[in-house]
């Protein structure tokens, strides 16, 4: 049984409002033991993080320090310290977010969670499982990435051209949802449950000596194509299809930010029942403004992101 307790990494000075509310909506969806934050920073003073540390009574705060993280963990410290020097030094810090990952649910087991998603549904049912992950809509897998690049520019162009357009246009949900079978479901690491020593944490902490040089070319290198090379196939971790974690890939969550007049409909459209977490793709999502309670309470009328995030206000 995966540990009912969280996992979440920031490395960076302030505390945004949306990482609070993903950290608040897995508090009141799964009432976890414990909620794991690993900050680079002190974060004292920052008003979103003292108001979560005051009301979620499981936070759990940590450094990011190598030998605090790696203390207890078998692994190879040497060449891994290396590779994390290595990546600290270039600032790559989605990167050494990847390695916290595996060494914290290799050492504790639980749920690691990017902050960009909110979790609506317990995930109790998950956690029976030996392992769970799920899949995301995308338009170049890492194998199809790293093997032929006239391959990928055949396949990418046209199907980037049409996913920009559902992306673009109200009504574009259902749409991309009669062709999403065209495009590639590869594993993403964004929402991953494991136990205490896992086989695919342990795998990749050994594999990332040898492949952390390859993150300044791709980023997802020891991230989501590692996980993908370590899970395809195996039958050791659960894999979820896209409506669990991914409902909305890349650049369709846009319509989480959209102004629709039927906002519950469009829930419907999005949120099913094989629903457990939204991932929102920080990255590629955002709308204009900053997200805050009150521009939450005001956009919640036509707004999915702001109606979902609503019942978790404080």
């Amino acid at each position: 049984m995966i540990p009912n307790e969280g996992h979440f990494v920031w490395f960076g000075p302030t505390f945004p409002f949306t990482h609070a509310l993903a950290i608040r909506s897995l508090w009141l969806t799964n009432q976890p033991s414990a909620i794991h934050l690993y900050l680079s920073d002190d974060l004292t003073g920052q008003p979103h993080f003292d108001a979560l540390r005051a009301e979620v009574s499981a936070l759990r705060i940590h450094g990011t320090g190598f030998d605090e993280l790696t203390e207890g963990v078998d692994v190879e410290r040497n060449e891994l310290r290396e590779a994390w020097d290595s990546l600290l030094a270039e600032r790559r810090f989605a990167a050494l977010s990847d390695v916290i990952r595996y060494l914290v649910l290799h050492r504790s087991g639980g749920v690691y969670m990017d902050f960009d998603t909110i979790t609506v549904r317990d995930l109790a049912p998950l956690r029976a499982a030996p392992g769970f992950c799920g899949r995301e809509a995308i338009l170049v897998p890492g194998a199809l990435e790293r093997r032929s690049k006239v391959l990928r520019r055949f396949r990418t162009g046209p199907l980037h051209a049409v996913r920009l357009a559902c992306a673009s246009f109200r009504g574009g949900v259902r749409w991309f949802k009669r062709i999403e079978h065209l495009y590639a479901l590869s594993i993403n690491g964004a929402v991953l449950g494991l136990p205490a020593g896992h086989r695919v944490t342990r795998q990749a902490l050994s594999h990332v000596p040898a492949l952390h040089r390859e993150v300044g070319r791709r980023r997802p290198r020891i991230g989501p194509d590692l996980l993908q090379d370590l899970i395809e196939g195996c039958d050791d971790v659960a894999v979820l299809p896209p409506a669990a974690f991914y409902p909305l890939g890349p650049y369709m969550t846009r319509h989480y930010f959209r102004s629709y007049d039927d906002v519950d409909r469009l829930e419907r459209e999005v949120v099913t029942d094989q629903t457990y977490v939204i991932h929102w793709y920080n990255d590629s999502s955002r709308g204009p403004g900053e997200i805050d309670c009150e521009s939450i309470r005001r956009e919640a009328g036509h707004q999915l992101f702001a109606h979902l995030a609503l019942r978790y206000l404080p």
